[in-house]
This record gives C-alpha cells, sequence and structure tokens, in this order.
C-alpha cells in the first residue's frame, strides 16, 4: 500500500480581551502537521519549506514506515534533521500483581 503524506500548517487561535470582548484571531504556530493516508500522524517542526528540521511521529510505529514517511517529509521540505516515534506501551499489569 502506498503511504501518502501531505503537511498542513499548524495554526492556532489566540484570544484576546478587549472592551469586553473576545477577539480570536489565527497565528501561525511554525510547525507542521504531518499526514498520513489523510490521519494525523506526526508533527514536522518548520515550515514546509523549511529544511533539516525535527520530525516527531505522535503514536509508535514500525521503523521502516517512520523511515518511509520522514523520506516523504524531506522531499516536501528538502530535508529531515531527525525523527523519531514516542515507544510502544509496555503492557499494563494491574496493582497488587507480582508482588
Amino acid at each position: 500500500m502506498e503511504i501518502v503524506v501531505t503537511l498542513r500548517p499548524h495554526i492556532g487561535k489566540v484570544n484576546t480581551e478587549i472592551g469586553g470582548q473576545t477577539i480570536t484571531v489565527d497565528q501561525d504556530m511554525g510547525q507542521c502537521f504531518v499526514m498520513a493516508n489523510g490521519k494525523t500522524v506526526g508533527i514536522y517542526c518548520g515550515r514546509e519549506k523549511e529544511a533539516d528540521r525535527y520530525l516527531s511521529f505522535t503514536e509508535p510505529m514500525h521503523e521502516q514506515i517512520q523511515a518511509d514517511i520522514a523520506a516523504k517529509v524531506a522531499k516536501i521540505t528538502g530535508g529531515v534533521k531527525k525523527f523519531n516515534a514516542p515507544p510502544p506501551e509496555e503492557h499494563d499489569v494491574p496493582e497488587g500483581d507480582g508482588e
């Protein structure tokens, strides 16, 4: 299966109180969400045309899939300096077991 990778700018909302009213404006956070087949899978810590930034995956995934996605992000941005994903969760051990 082909993984289609796109970047989506991370635009946040900032609220400011002025004269009893809340004013909301968009704020460019200077980074992009990494989308793989339409799902957010990570954050690239730079803008689309900023090369050699850090790529942080937001969920555990196989190292080869990480490498494939990182290579596609590198094609878009001009390079990825480093990437990683959180480790898989350890299996839960209920309290009281193993004591």
